[in-house]
């Protein structure tokens, strides 16, 4: 594991640079940039520089036209953690109404495409969305992921809900998600913890993603008659 870190004050142009150095080393397998990037760096074109087969936090726009066209590629290992806790705890996902709090690039947004794939009924929510209780209360799984600590509380909740907490806060007393574990605990049928829950999962599927990208890092040799 390499770590390479930057001033604050780095150009777009010395990360572009470095991307191409490890887009074309073969021992090099997958490639993560840590966000938010400085405001004069233009991320866009950081991600799009990433080598698709190397990205294994899924973020470059090939291997989201994947996530959105159902093919297989290199996803997101958040979102897919939330899935897949619900599928290690036999929880249906196909025909239920799923509600998602939360509309980001690394969570968020993938997630719908991925519960639309299961066959969920999506309903997202976001910051600007009007009385947010309404729409949680209608859950039969409730995502969440915006970065506000403790935002649902037991009344957002429906009765025997599945609530997913996707979020992570650094706070004086500790790590909480976006929900108000003890309070809502109460309400619901089922809920992860934080810490403890959808993270760990996104460790071990981050790690997926690398063995993942190493298989298609060698069939792409293949095709090219490199090795």
């Amino acid at each position: 594991l390499d770590l390479f870190i930057f001033k604050g004050t780095v150009k777009t142009e010395e990360i572009l640079t470095l991307l191409s150095e490890l887009n074309n080393d073969h021992k090099v397998h997958g490639i993560v940039i840590e966000l938010p990037l400085p405001p004069q760096v233009d991320k866009q074109r950081v991600i799009a520089a990433i080598s698709p087969v190397k990205d294994v936090d899924g973020l470059h726009p090939l291997n989201k036209g994947y996530l959105l066209s159902g093919k297989e590629g290199l996803f997101p290992a958040t979102p897919a953690a939330c899935i897949e806790i619900l599928k290690r705890s036999n929880i249906e996902i196909a025909g239920r109404h799923a509600v998602l709090v939360g509309r980001g690039e690394t969570v968020g947004r993938p997630l719908i495409f991925m519960l639309l794939k299961e066959n969920a009924t999506v309903t997202v929510c976001h910051t600007r969305t009007v009385d947010l209780s309404f729409y949680t209360r209608q859950a039969e799984i409730l995502f969440v992921a915006v970065g506000r600590p403790k935002l649902i509380k037991g009344e957002m909740v429906k009765p025997g809900a599945v609530v997913v907490d996707a979020g992570i806060n650094a706070l004086e007393k500790g790590i909480c998600g976006d929900v108000d574990f003890e309070a809502v605990e109460e309400t619901a049928g089922a809920i992860t913890p934080v810490p403890g829950g959808v993270g760990s999962l996104t460790t071990v599927l981050l790690l997926k993603n690398v063995c993942r990208a190493i298989q298609m890092q060698q069939e792409e040799r293949e095709r090219e008659g490199t090795f």
